[in-house]
């Protein structure tokens, strides 16, 4: 049995991959709208680009949770899992440190500079989780942007 060399995992990048570089230092990202046929106008796979994109990427990345993804088991959050446990800093701190890694791990191109957890009480059957990351692009500082996620 011969094994092809150019074989290559799903999810992982290969190490034989060749970079082509233009002469821009910022590189643009671009893909479709999520969630798909949200914009009729322009047609129902509509394209996508720059901030906007990576907002809509990070908060499908966020919203997914582990395992749920074909192909891919370790992509998404556990966030679903702390939605019964008790509000506290112990609580922020765990969530904080899951974003945090899966971030890094699935968006490296993003910066994160801050993560707010908050919690607010409307009343006694219901309470919420509301998250609040401040990133930036790791290519271009300049541009920060919010993505706002409730639990």
């Amino acid at each position: 049995m011969v094994l092809n060399s150019d074989t290559k995992v799903f999810g992982v990048p290969s190490t034989n991959e060749v970079s082509l570089r233009s002469g821009s230092k910022v590189q643009k990202y671009y893909g479709l709208i999520f969630p798909i046929g949200s914009n009729t106008n322009s047609g129902y796979f509509s394209k996508s680009s720059g901030v906007e994109l990576i907002k809509k990427n990070l908060l499908q990345l966020l919203r997914t949770s582990r395992g749920e993804r074909f192909m891919l088991p370790n992509f998404g959050t556990n966030l679903k899992k702390y939605l019964f446990e008790p509000i506290d800093e112990f609580l922020f701190s765990k969530i904080k440190k899951e974003l945090s890694t899966t971030i890094a791990s699935y968006a490296p191109y993003v910066n994160l500079i801050d993560i707010d957890i908050s919690s607010t009480d409307q009343n006694q059957f219901r309470s919420g989780i509301y998250i609040n990351l401040i990133c930036s692009l790791r290519d271009e500082d300049s541009v920060v942007f919010e993505v706002n996620l409730g639990l």
